[in-house]
């Protein structure tokens, strides 16, 4: 409880203070927090995988950079869910649809 009222009241008073901050400065440190919470020691293991597993994971994180994380893990269960590689490629082909709909769509 004491913890939560601390949060509420560092919140209060340091939140009209944040307008300070430059973007450039924010961006810096979401970039360095997100690396650090992406374990890039974990690929290694995971390119000792099989090759529907990578392809999953690779099509996943794909997605989340490029369209909606939502969209990538709905699409990752869809795929892992698979049984063997030969379904899954029909799914890869989807997403590339998708992916290339979401490019096409910004850029008008």
């Amino acid at each position: 409880m004491v913890h939560a009222l601390t949060l509420i009241v560092i919140l209060l008073v340091a939140a009209p203070l944040v307008r300070f901050i430059p973007l450039t400065t924010l961006a810096a440190i979401l970039f360095v927090v997100a690396y650090n919470m992406s374990e890039w020691r974990e690929v290694r293991t995971i390119l000792r995988l099989s090759k529907a597993d990578i392809t999953v994971w690779v099509m996943t994180f794909a997605l989340t950079v490029l369209a909606d994380l939502t969209v990538a893990v709905e699409i990752g269960m869809q795929n892992s869910a698979s049984e063997n590689e030969h379904q899954l490629w029909p799914a890869c082909t989807l997403a590339l649809i998708f992916c290339l709909q979401l490019s096409t769509a910004a850029t008008t």
